[in-house]
């Protein structure tokens, strides 16, 4: 936990800033507008949650960044070994790399396109199509164990990929192409950034300056990344959960380019309103533009975002942390994502570790949160023990909340699990599960919120102890 704190602030997130300075420099040699592209970029990255999580696809930001530098400065060895950190780390971005660098096979010159005549260009898009067949293979063989990747066949039906799922996938509308974070193509951030970044094409169409051949490079060289993104993004819709999701394709690459292209505009409009040298008003604008650029985001919301989630049960963390390392732990509700983290013991069965997207392994998570469900409301005894063996269950969390009326349909992924609708209208007409019995002569730690069952004495409790 350390580490991932420690890693967003003080490597990650300023590595992309200065990764991004470099790569506007290549592209556009205007100190002020790399320094506006930076700034952005850094907005962005504390705005979403993906650099501050510290997970895998935090280091796709940098790595394409550094890809993306490597790749203008005519680095190709050095590119390999971005492409390789980027199979390690965060596969989607790889698969991105190797497409720009096989779109930029085609070059325009001044006869029209053509296709490159540098033998090492060939050479090299070989080599990175060995070094992403060789991580794939490897990828394919670590994941094996966990099953066949899920299909929109089967995962169509589930309620886990429906609106209000633990995967909300398959949204209605527009929504589900456009800006869904699982499906859709284009994230919408703050509307001066999109704006700001569309200016950039228009102002090279219309406009004639001293830069225009650089910054028409710029502009194809942006294209090709969108291009690409925009391909692997239509296969991965194509071939459902195979490439994982399609918006892994698209978000992160917009948010990496579009404070470039801002950037850019922003150079840009520098360009134009310096020729302006006897209006001293004139000259301000762009400077004022790019403040209005700069400060709006922070008027729409609050950067950095605090996203990280806080434990509330302190003292149920400290006592379990003081059971046995092994101990098998069965929760339903929030808290089964939390004790992982703050009590370093395994749980049952959890939203966050109920992704579905390997079917071997989801069924296996599944089952478990069945009969969990089926098990914490059953009002049979013989049900509750025949759980407990069958997944050697040491603790069982009762959350004070758990046999309220109406508490479980608010409970994400557990609510996909069971008969809902059945198991509150037997709360509602006063019919108690075995386990609220049971707290008097198997609790072993409460507090106003959770109860502790040690689960060996369920299994071996009196029967007439609770009738």
């Amino acid at each position: 936990m350390f580490l991932a704190k420690l890693l967003p602030g003080t490597i990650l997130a300023p590595l992309c800033v200065y990764l991004c300075f470099r790569v506007f420099m290549r592209l556009m040699p205007d100190p002020r507008g790399a320094f506006v592209s930076s700034v952005l970029l850094c907005q962005v990255l504390w705005w979403k949650d993906d650099v501050i999580s510290a997970t895998p696809r935090a280091f796709a930001y940098p790595l394409f960044l550094l890809f993306l530098l490597l790749l203008l400065r005519r680095r190709l060895i050095l590119c390999l070994v971005a492409i390789a950190l980027e199979g390690l780390f965060f596969p989607p971005a790889m698969l991105v790399s190797i497409g720009i660098i096989f779109l930029c096979l085609i070059q325009k010159k001044t006869e029209g396109f053509r296709l490159s005549r540098e033998r090492n260009d060939y050479i090299f898009c070989g080599c990175a199509l060995i070094i992403a067949a060789l991580i794939s293979f490897a990828y394919e063989r670590t994941i094996a164990p966990y099953g066949p990747v899920m299909t929109a066949a089967v995962a169509r039906p589930l309620p886990e990929f429906q609106p209000r799922g633990r995967l909300p996938f398959f949204v209605r509308g527009y929504h589900f192409w456009l800006d869904s974070p699982w499906s859709g193509f284009f994230p919408l951030t703050f509307e001066s950034l999109h704006v700001a970044a569309l200016l950039f094409p228009l102002l090279c169409l219309i406009e004639r300056f001293t830069t225009r051949e650089r910054c028409g490079n710029a502009l194809t060289f942006l294209f090709r990344v969108v291009v690409v993104s925009c391909a692997f993004w239509a296969i991965a819709h194509a071939v459902l959960f195979k490439l994982y999701l399609p918006s892994r394709y698209s978000w992160w690459v917009w948010y990496t380019i579009e404070p470039i292209a801002a950037g850019v505009t922003i150079t840009l409009l520098f360009n134009i309103f310096d020729r302006f040298h006897s209006v001293r008003l004139m000259r301000w604008l762009p400077y004022a533009a790019a403040l209005v650029l700069l400060i709006y985001p922070h008027w729409r919301t609050t950067i950095p975002q605090d996203t990280y989630v806080k434990g509330s049960s302190a003292g149920l963390y400290n006592f379990l942390q003081a059971q046995p390392k092994d101990s098998i732990i069965a929760v339903l509700g929030p808290e089964a994502n939390m004790i992982p983290t703050f009590a370093q013991r395994s749980v049952l069965a959890g939203s966050e570790c109920a992704s579905p997207f390997h079917q071997g392994y989801y069924r296996q998570i599944r089952e478990r949160g069945q009969d969990l469900v089926r098990a914490e409301y059953s009002p049979r005894l013989d049900e509750v023990r025949a759980f407990i063996r069958k997944y050697h269950v040491d603790f069982w969390i009762i959350d004070r909340r758990d046999f309220q009326p109406g508490y479980l349909s608010h409970v994400l992924w557990f609510r996909d699990l069971g008969d809902t609708v059945e198991i509150e209208r037997s709360l509602a007409q006063g019919q108690e599960p075995v386990l609220l019995k049971l707290i008097p002569t198997c609790g072993i730690w409460q507090s106003t919120r959770n109860v502790v069952l040690d689960a060996h004495r369920v299994e071996y409790v009196d029967p007439n102890l609770i009738e």
